[in-house]
């Protein structure tokens, strides 16, 4: 009971420090790129919980938190390469030219995401 009352916040606070700049971050500006993210992380985790047709309510809110997790990982990379504001080859060479620390990070994140997807599932089976 207590693991879910201390990470339950960190979890929603982990999609936005890779977004973030250090010390001059724009939290209103990283939430404007999440929201959609966050959006489809709820939807989906719905469509999941409507397929499955049992389990807790609160699962929902746990499998999106893992799925959002995910998402903002995936969308940190995105960001940094410009995808879709330039041209692909230009994309992926700035992907293929991002330090090693970013795909590290956002390793780390979509890691942590699996596993709260990976316990929501067998806590609530």
């Amino acid at each position: 009971m207590t693991f879910g009352l201390l990470m339950v916040p960190l979890l929603f606070a982990v999609p936005f420090g890779p977004l973030l700049a250090w010390k001059r971050g724009d939290i209103y500006g990283v939430m404007q790129r999440l929201y959609l993210l966050a959006a489809l992380a709820l939807l989906l985790a719905l469509g999941i919980f409507y397929a499955e047709h049992g389990g807790p309510v609160l699962s929902i809110l746990g499998l999106a938190a893992g799925l959002f997790l995910i998402f903002s990982a995936v969308t940190d990379l995105w960001y940094r390469a410009a995808v879709g504001k330039v041209p692909a080859t230009i994309a992926y060479r700035r992907l293929r030219g991002l330090p090693r620390s970013a795909f590290g990070t956002a390793l780390a994140h979509a890691g942590l995401g699996v596993s709260v997807v990976g316990i929501v599932a067998v806590s609530t089976s």
